[in-house]
């Protein structure tokens, strides 16, 4: 990050969240106010091992599912809730990939937000992989559930909804134009570059906070106790 910043180049970290449609809906309505502040995030990310390695353990290459996986939803709550503030976890540690596989992570931010965080890479076989990420605001909330049609997230016809709960009246299935987030982040990419602009949306800070909380929160599975996130 120093480097980059004494130079005259463009660097962004693809964290894809925050270019997948029904994140970016979900974020642009909490960014409305229309719901109060965002004071609790509840995700759920799970899938069977990957298959896309040889087979044999990977955890010192990845990190586990802390590191590998559910940094995609320590991104996201920070997004929504800001600078994390300290980490608890509890973890399952697994012998086939030799790195805590399943893990559930508090977070907690400023002025008394507060994030749930859980999932892995150890379910059966036969469990579709299933996420689900959920903000409770002071009025109402604010929900997407994902489920693929198989292992991973890609395979089959997948259950996609972005839900809205109001304090009245009833809940409102939000309509998302569908566009590959992949896609979207190497426009904003090549967009950044073509302008000389930073990646705001997607900045090494960014990214470097939620690399900080999957680090705390190894540190905390690891010893049983809380960890600040600042003194990673």
């Amino acid at each position: 990050m120093r480097t980059a910043a004494e130079s005259d180049r463009v660097v962004m970290i693809a964290h894809v969240l925050r270019f997948w449609p029904e994140y970016v809906a979900l974020k642009d309505i909490i960014d409305s106010g229309e719901l109060g502040a965002p004071i609790y995030v509840n995700a759920v990310r799970r899938q069977p091992a990957p298959d896309w390695t040889d087979g044999g353990p990977r955890g010192h290459l990845s990190g586990g599912s802390l590191h590998d996986m559910l940094i995609h939803d320590f991104d996201a709550a920070n997004w929504v809730l800001g600078s994390p503030e300290t980490a608890f976890a509890t973890g399952r540690y697994n012998p086939a990939n030799e790195a805590v596989d399943q893990a559930q992570v508090l977070v907690t931010y400023a002025d008394g937000a507060a994030a749930s965080i859980d999932g892995g890479s150890m379910m059966p076989e036969s469990y579709p992989f299933t996420s689900r990420f959920e903000v409770l605001c002071e009025h109402g909330a604010v929900e997407y559930h994902f489920r693929a049609g198989g292992r991973s997230f890609e395979v089959g016809e997948p259950t996609n909804e972005l839900t809205v709960y109001r304090d009245e009246g009833d809940p409102t299935l939000v309509s998302v134009e569908q566009t590959d987030p992949y896609v979207n982040e190497c426009a904003y990419f090549i967009d950044c570059v073509r302008n000389g602009n930073a990646p705001e949306r997607s900045s090494p800070t960014a990214a470097l906070e939620a690399m900080r909380l999957s680090v705390a929160a190894q540190a905390s599975a690891d010893s049983g106790a809380p960890h600040i996130v600042a003194d990673v």
